[in-house]
């Protein structure tokens, strides 16, 4: 209530409503809705480039150490992201080979430490779906001249994008509300709305932050929505 609410004080409910809190954070602060949207998709293009192949990995060869990968990539999930963020302004502080600047102090680290938070659920969508595709159908078209990158392009990814795509959308969801980790890494002009909602409130306006964060409800509503269109009743059975 406090995102439509004007002049609330002693009142059960606001006695006006607004949209004025709404206007300043779209059109006068974009720059927190931008920057999550695109981090957010960034990070999910690293969870996918990253997620499918170790699902693969996982799911469909027999190479030794793959119960570790398996461990390793479901520990990311015990990491706090406090711990994380400080793990990577350490990693990132000093300049890299052939470049003038460090990381730490460019935008690109938020989306692959958010790709790096999210990566499981990426990773357990995949290797959910891998499971629902019989072995059989690969060796079918490998027995016929298939390579196995062919055979992933043509007859498995038809098969487990949905899979995929739930995972992505997880990671997509999660890496909008990250905050322990941006916190920490956040650089001027590269805001996410998590930030943004803390700037306001810390700043006194209270309005603007619920506003902020009645949005950032809604982007995730949006694409819960999507993936229980997609999944259905088998949502559950993903990450299960």
């Amino acid at each position: 209530l406090d995102s439509f609410g004007k002049g609330w004080a002693l009142t059960p409910i606001p006695v006006k409503y607004t949209l004025q809190y709404f206007e300043r954070v779209a059109f006068e602060t974009p720059k927190f809705i931008i920057n999550s949207l695109i981090f957010s998709g960034i990070s999910v293009l690293i969870c996918i480039l990253v997620g499918v192949p170790v699902a693969w990995v996982m799911g469909r060869t027999k190479l030794p150490g793959r119960e570790i990968l398996d461990s390793l990539t479901t520990l990311i999930l015990a990491l706090p992201g406090t711990g994380i963020g400080i793990a990577y302004m350490r990693a990132f502080r000093d300049p890299l080979p052939f470049m003038d600047t460090a990381l730490i102090g460019m935008w690109v680290v938020i989306p692959i430490v958010l790709g790096v938070r999210r990566l499981p659920y990426t990773v357990r969508g995949t290797f959910a779906s891998l499971l629902l595709v019989h072995k059989s159908i690969e060796e079918a078209a490998e027995s016929v001249g298939a390579t196995k990158g062919k055979t992933f392009k043509d007859i498995v990814a038809p098969l487990i994008w949905k899979g995929i795509l739930v995972g992505a959308l997880y990671s997509f969801i999660l890496a909008l509300q990250e905050a322990s980790a941006t916190l920490l890494l956040v650089v001027p002009g590269r805001e996410m709305m998590t930030v943004g909602i803390f700037n306001f409130y810390i700043g006194g306006s209270v309005n603007e932050a619920a506003a902020l964060g009645f949005i950032l409800i809604i982007l995730g509503a949006v694409c819960l929505l999507v993936i229980n269109k997609i999944a259905g009743s088998r949502m559950g059975g993903v990450f299960g």
